[in-house]
């Protein structure tokens, strides 16, 4: 077929250039065709190129895949209505904590006890010990063993300090130690009469002390009374031999036996009476 476009025959008058116009535009249509064509002939050959691409890049080693897994999203729980929640709460059983006590004591720092209050201790009774001078203070007269002279009565005086007397152990007898009561200054014993256990009031004397202790009755031993004044223990004071008690003559009762130059006697043993002693240091 002919590409060729007839040329109309001149039209008369005007219509000449009516033709040239559709002659025209006849070759704009022929020459977007044309362009038309070229453009796909250039499309086809660039696909060509991209398929050749396309399988050079097919021929590659696959690149490794990283896969991440993501932690599930937790899902948000919606809240029950406050009503349905407190009543949720009421019908809850109440939990009970029991606590069981053990023996095992807490750490130190972490208990908080007081600290026990310091309690003062009391002293404990004055005892007569031996070759010390003291005074013999009779408890019931407030009165003192005045008067120890070489074969005279033993009186009672007030307790100044001039006369004083020692301690001076000798044995034991039943399971109790035995002393000779001597004078401080002359070192003379305290001495009943005779040599042996005197009944009743018997006057006390002074005579040098004789050896052996247990042949003569100058012994004498001191029973602690349970009692105690000022810090000192009270004692009876009794002799070894008859076992009666150092007394002062009178009665207690009716105040007699209060008088400076009252005899020292042996008498037997009374609690309510004026037999009971303390060793009081001069």
């Amino acid at each position: 077929m002919s590409n060729h476009t007839p040329t109309p025959p001149p039209a008369k008058g005007g219509k000449s250039f009516s033709w040239a116009i559709i002659g025209g535009t006849a070759l704009l249509v022929t020459g977007a065709v044309a362009v038309t064509a070229g453009a796909l002939q250039s499309r086809g050959s660039g696909t060509a190129d991209e398929i050749t691409l396309a399988g050079q890049i097919q021929e590659q080693p696959p690149a490794p895949v990283i896969t991440t897994t993501q932690a599930p999203t937790p899902t948000p729980t919606a809240e029950k209505p406050k009503t349905e929640k407190a009543a949720a709460e009421q019908e809850k059983p109440q939990e009970t904590k029991t606590v069981t006590a053990t023996q095992d004591a807490p750490a130190e720092d972490e208990q908080d006890e007081p600290e026990p209050k310091k309690t003062k201790k009391k002293a404990p009774p004055k005892t007569p010990a031996v070759n010390v001078p003291y005074q013999l203070h009779n408890v019931a007269t407030g009165k003192c063993l005045g008067t120890i002279a070489f074969e005279q009565v033993s009186t009672q005086t007030a307790c100044n300090g001039a006369v004083s007397v020692r301690l001076e152990r000798t044995r034991t007898a039943d399971g109790m130690p035995l002393y000779w009561i001597r004078s401080s200054g002359s070192g003379l014993c305290l001495d009943p009469p005779g040599s042996t256990a005197n009944e009743g009031a018997v006057a006390i004397g002074a005579v040098p002390c004789i050896e052996p202790a247990s042949g003569d009755n100058q012994e004498f031993k001191l029973v602690d009374s349970g009692k105690v004044k000022n810090g000192h223990v009270q004692y009876y004071v009794k002799n070894a031999l008859s076992g009666d008690c150092l007394d002062v003559s009178g009665w207690q009762s009716d105040g007699s036996n209060q008088a400076d130059g009252q005899h020292i006697t042996l008498y037997p043993c009374a609690p309510d009476d004026d037999h009971l002693w303390i060793f009081q240091e001069a």
